[in-house]
């Protein structure tokens, strides 16, 4: 299965990441293939009571989290300054990614397509989308293998663009089922 949607993670198996940062074009920072992913949507809740009723009046939202953890995909220098907010030189033959100790992260746009998605098959049953709108890194751990850095663990906090935190897009219409 592609995607699975609980009521607080939409998880991923197989699939593609691309990121878009702050000012550029929509999905121009490749990160590659996943092998997994989880997104996780939490809400506080806030119980309204009133003066002459044990139960509830109402209910609300206190605040919203929404974190995503990527399990596996290849990473180059443009993704570390991406995420970390950090500074690439190339000097031949490498290329040097530095994070300076006062340097901040510009909040970055993720959008991530189940194994098997494209815009082209969107009325397969296999169509499943996530965009993660502004996203900040939290963590990141990598390994060194075969010469090419690859993304053990990848997680970001997002904080939503002023109107909306985040998407899933599905195939065919489920307003009704």
């Amino acid at each position: 299965m592609a995607g699975v949607i609980n009521p607080a993670d939409v998880v991923f198996g197989r699939g593609f990441i691309m990121g878009t940062p702050s000012g550029a074009a929509s999905d121009s920072l490749p990160f590659g293939e996943v092998r997994g992913a989880t997104i996780t949507i939490a809400q506080d809740i806030v119980e309204l009571e009133g003066a002459a009723s044990l139960a509830p009046v109402g209910v609300g939202i206190k605040n919203q989290s929404v974190r995503v953890q990527v399990q596996y995909a290849k990473i180059r220098a443009r993704q570390l300054t991406t995420l970390f907010g950090a500074a690439a030189a190339f000097s031949s033959p490498k290329t040097t990614v530095t994070k300076g100790i006062n340097a901040n992260p510009s909040p970055f746009n993720l959008h991530l397509i189940a194994d098997g998605s494209s815009a082209i098959s969107a009325t397969t049953d296999k169509f499943f989308e996530v965009n993660l709108l502004s996203c900040v890194a939290e963590s990141l751990e990598i390994v060194n293998n075969l010469g090419e850095f690859v993304i053990i663990s990848f997680t970001a906090r997002v904080y939503g663009n002023g109107t909306d935190h985040w998407q899933v897009i599905m195939a065919g219409d489920q307003t009704t089922s």
